[in-house]
C-alpha cells in the first residue's frame, strides 16, 4: 500500500513539473539531449494547460538548407517558426527539428529519431495521433514526400513546399500510391531555380494517377 501511494506522488509531482515547465504559446528551443537525438524547436499552443482533456493537433515543420547545422536560431529564420513569431495564437503543437551537417556531408532528418522525439512528446503532451499533419520547405519539401510515403499511417496531412522528395525516375514514383488516400496539397513557385517546379508537377501528375481524391497542386 505504502509503494502504490508513493507511485501516486511522485506522478503527480511529474505532472505538476509538467505543467509548471509548458511555455504556451512560445516557441522553446531544445538541444540534443544525447549524440543519438535531435536538436528542435517546440511551440505549446495558447490554452492548453486549461484545457486538460483536450488533445491537440500538432504540425511538424522540415526546414530548408539554410538552417542545416547546430544553430536552432536559423530554423526560426523561415516557414512556420518564422509565422508563430507573429501568430503565437496558433491552435496547435509546431515541432521543429533540426538537421545536422550541411550540403556538402549530407546534413539530412533521421526520421527514426523524430519519430522517437515524437514518442517522448506524445507521452509528455496531449497530442492527438489522429491529426498529425507533416510539412517542409525545399530540402524539407523533398523529405516530407519521402517520410510521408515511408509511414503514411502516422500523418493525417502532408504539404511539401518546393520539393519533389528525388521521386523523379519512374520506379520512385510508382511510390507516390503509398499516399492516394492522404490529404495532401504540394506548393511550388514558377521561378524556382534551385528545384525547378515541373519536378514536383511530375511528382503530383503521378499522384493523381494513383486516383488521389484529396491531392492538389498550387
Amino acid at each position: 500500500m505504502l509503494v502504490v501511494l508513493c507511485s501516486l506522488v511522485l506522478a503527480a509531482a511529474r505532472a505538476d513539473a509538467r505543467v509548471d515547465d509548458i511555455h504556451e504559446g512560445e516557441q522553446i528551443a531544445h538541444p540534443a539531449a544525447a549524440s543519438d537525438s535531435c536538436s528542435y524547436l517546440l511551440f505549446v499552443p495558447h490554452g492548453y494547460p486549461a484545457m486538460p482533456r483536450q488533445e491537440w493537433p500538432l504540425v511538424i515543420y522540415l526546414h530548408r538548407a539554410g538552417s542545416l547545422g547546430d544553430d536552432l536560431d536559423l530554423v526560426k529564420l523561415w516557414g512556420s517558426p518564422k509565422a508563430l513569431a507573429s501568430h503565437p495564437g496558433a491552435p496547435f503543437f509546431v515541432l521543429s527539428p533540426e538537421a545536422k551537417g550541411s550540403l556538402q556531408i549530407g546534413g539530412r532528418w533521421k526520421t527514426e529519431r523524430i519519430e522517437r522525439l515524437l514518442a517522448d512528446l506524445r507521452g509528455i503532451y496531449r497530442i492527438d495521433a489522429s491529426r498529425i499533419c507533416l510539412t517542409g520547405w525545399s530540402i524539407g519539401g523533398n523529405k516530407t514526400w519521402r517520410w510521408a510515403i515511408k509511414q503514411p499511417h502516422l500523418f493525417a496531412a502532408a504539404v511539401p513546399i518546393g520539393g519533389h522528395g528525388n521521386l523523379n525516375r519512374d520506379a520512385n514514383l510508382l511510390t507516390v500510391c503509398a499516399l492516394k488516400d492522404m490529404p495532401l496539397s504540394a506548393f511550388d513557385g514558377d521561378h524556382e531555380e534551385i528545384t525547378p517546379p515541373d519536378r514536383a508537377t511530375k511528382v503530383v501528375e503521378a499522384l493523381y494517377r494513383c486516383r488521389g481524391a484529396h491531392s492538389s497542386l498550387a
